[in-house]
């Protein structure tokens, strides 16, 4: 006997009320509406459900890869799109960038600032620009090797009484332990420091400096006075034992206010130095004959340092803290006129005010011209003869002040 199936009690999940609108994706169009209390017998069977939602799933994983086509072709499309602009627009301008960010690189390597008093590059306007102190600074043949002076941005040296030579040093720049030995002040030199409005460090001087000193204004620092601070006594006998120091210096700058004043000299003209092939290969001896034998100088040419060796006649010159021989970058050589009598002691004036013949040796090259200083505060310049500047070699400068009367080789 065939028994009836009760569809409502079948484990098929039970359907959801179907509206009106809604369409039978198994057959295509409208499904039938249910009457209200009756059962159906047109419902679906399970293997027709199954089939339905094959269909669906079909239908998505086709929309699927519809899209990813879509976008695979956008993404070539683009690439293309690329492709052809760089090789049409983009040839020319890869060659001007790179020259552009070579020469950006350059600019930021010489990126530094002439230091005023030895034209020598420095990174900040703080060094380029630092108050210069100005040290007077023995040559007795007892008291050598010096010590700073190795470190000191400019060097002049001319004679003081007895034929003994003295050194004023101008320290503007590098650091030294030790400056040694400070000695007095003499007038003609206070000529040299006006012209940087130096502070002059000095232990005590002769009547007629001391009285300058005074009456100029100078920015003094007398070690013999209560500016003793700023020195020391080390080995040795007095009064040869005189020792400050570069950190001293900057003190008693910053102490006297001076930090506050911007110096205002004139700078020399600076070049570069010449290339190792430029330089001359073969360089005759400088010999200045101050006086004796102890005080005569030699400057024997340095082609691969492209600097000057100095030399007590045949003596090396070297510092005392390095023990390495004095080498200048420029030797200049300033003739004035003879030394006149200043009284007492054997004391002397120069006068190194005016203009006067100049030799300048750089770059193992020697160019003679004329010297000038307008007046006292006038910075002393070096002129060829179509009156222009004749250019120094970044670095340390020595100015050799000679007599007339003295000789000198080159």
């Amino acid at each position: 006997m065939t028994k009836d199936i009760d569809l409502s009690e079948n484990e098929v999940p039970e359907e959801k009320p179907i509206s009106e609108n809604t369409v039978d994706l198994s057959k295509g169009k409208p499904s039938a509406v249910k009457k209200a209390g009756k059962k159906s017998i047109d419902n679906p069977s399970s293997s027709a459900k199954i089939k339905a939602g094959a269909k669906k799933s079909g239908s998505k994983k086709g929309r699927t890869w519809k899209i990813l086509l879509i976008v695979l072709a956008v993404l070539l499309v683009a690439a293309g799109t690329y492709a052809a602009g760089t090789y049409l627009f983009n040839k020319e301008p890869v060659e001007e960038v790179v020259v552009v960010e070579e020469e950006v690189v350059v600019e930021e390597d010489r990126n530094e600032l002439e230091r005023r008093t030895d034209g020598v590059l420095v990174a900040t306007p703080e060094e380029a620009n630092k108050f210069p102190v100005a040290i007077m600074i023995e040559n007795l043949s007892t008291v050598r090797p010096q010590s700073g002076l190795e470190v000191a941005n400019i060097v002049y040296e001319t004679l003081a009484e007895g034929g003994i030579t003295r050194f004023m040093a101008i320290f503007a720049g590098d650091s030294s332990k030790d400056i040694h030995p400070v000695r007095s002040a003499r007038p003609y030199y206070l000529e040299w420091v006006q012209e940087y409005k130096a502070l002059y460090g000095h232990a005590g001087g002769s009547p007629q400096a001391l009285e300058a000193i005074s009456g100029l204004g100078v920015h003094d620092l007398n070690a013999l006075s209560a500016d003793g601070k700023y020195f020391w006594r080390g080995p040795g006998a007095a009064p040869h034992n005189l020792y400050t120091s570069t950190t001293l210096l900057e003190r008693a700058v910053r102490d006297k206010g001076l930090l506050e004043e911007t110096p205002d000299f004139q700078a020399w003209k600076f070049e570069d130095e010449a290339e190792l092939a430029d330089r001359p290969e073969e360089v005759e001896d400088i010999k200045l004959n101050f006086s004796s034998g102890n005080y005569n100088v030699k400057y024997e040419y340095d082609r691969e340092n492209n600097c000057y060796k100095r030399f007590h006649v045949e003596t090396a010159h070297e510092d005392k803290v390095t023990g390495m021989q004095l080498c200048p970058k420029n030797v200049v050589i300033q003739e004035v006129p003879p030394a006149t009598s200043a009284g007492e002691k054997g004391r002397i004036n120069l006068d190194v005010t005016g203009e006067g013949r100049v030799v300048v040796l750089t770059n193992g090259e020697a160019q003679d011209g004329t010297w000038k200083k307008v007046d006292r505060d006038d910075r002393t310049k070096f002129f060829d003869d179509s009156e222009e500047e004749i250019p120094l070699t970044r670095g340390q400068v020595w100015i050799e002040v000679i007599p007339s009367d003295k000789s000198f080789e080159h």
